[in-house]
């Protein structure tokens, strides 16, 4: 697997314990989306599934980040469209906020 990281240097906190490089850290370097479709289907990244520290789906811990490329973004989402869908249905099942008012 070759991978542009011209310029991208790695240290011992980007891989997990089974020496793969972990998904937050393919974000932080900024891989392009050519490359991270390529490890994902190596190592099995499931976009599926949040982030156990900070709940995030892949799609939005990636938007966190500043600079993040608009088609990674894209690509991201669309890699699992149902969860954009539960998502929405989330926000349309919760009771509404109580608005305030300053006076």
């Amino acid at each position: 697997l070759f991978l542009k990281t011209k310029g991208i240097s790695y240290n011992d906190d980007d891989f997990d314990d089974r020496g793969l490089l972990t998904r937050n850290a393919a974000f932080q370097k900024g891989l392009e989306w050519n490359d991270l479709n390529s490890i994902m289907s190596i190592q099995s990244f499931n976009l599926g599934v949040a982030n156990e520290s900070n709940n995030l789906y892949p799609c939005m811990q990636a938007a966190t980040i500043n600079g993040m490329n608009l088609e990674m973004l894209y690509h991201l989402a669309m890699y699992d469209p149902k969860l954009i869908y539960q998502q929405v249905q989330s926000f349309e099942t919760e009771p509404p906020r109580k608005q305030t008012r300053n006076v």
